[in-house]
């Protein structure tokens, strides 16, 4: 059966995203008032198993960030449930909702859209990275701390990051 899953509203207008799965192919929906027309808006056309996650739309929602493929296991493997001799990944993209492109960003999950402009922030192996979504620049890493960082939130004014930093036996919340 088809479902629709991780809902995201636009932070200004009126736009909501989705993911749709028919017949387990996963792709990007979204609709805009007053009507709310539901619209596919990517194209992913085989059934290989990889889930979208994580949809954000960036300050002036016109692009929706999201995650395409599994967490990895215990070993660092990501889920390939059609056995792709190329493999599977877990990564960031971004979709322009006015050209309908479809870009990687990079290697990761969890993003979080700046709601003061059109930075995002995401986790990658413990380690938190950001990058422009309109710059053509490739992500870096926010800084270097010990322990296993995630971004938690953005500050109203997008000037600051709340993250938690994860010890074997302790935790850390930071600004």
């Amino acid at each position: 059966y088809a479902f629709p899953s991780d809902l995201a509203a636009a932070p200004q207008g009126n736009k909501i995203a989705w993911v749709f799965n028919q017949k387990g192919i996963r792709n990007i929906w979204t609709a805009s008032g007053p009507d709310y027309s539901p619209e596919k808006r990517s194209a992913f056309e085989k059934d290989d198993g990889q889930e979208l996650t994580g949809l954000c739309f960036n300050h002036t929602g016109d692009l929706v960030v999201f995650v395409r493929g599994g967490a990895a296991n215990r070993a660092g493997e990501y889920p390939n449930p059609n056995s792709d001799p190329d493999g599977a990944e877990q990564a960031v993209w971004k979709l322009d909702l006015g050209s309908g492109e479809l870009m990687k960003i990079g290697e990761g999950h969890s993003p979080i859209c700046s709601p003061a402009d059109n930075r995002i922030v995401y986790e990658l192996r413990g380690n938190i990275f950001t990058c422009d979504l309109k710059k053509e620049e490739d992500p870096f890493q926010l800084f270097k701390a010990r322990g296993r960082n995630s971004p938690a939130a953005w500050s109203p004014d997008g000037n600051r990051l709340a993250f938690v930093s994860s010890r074997q036996d302790h935790s850390f919340v930071g600004i």
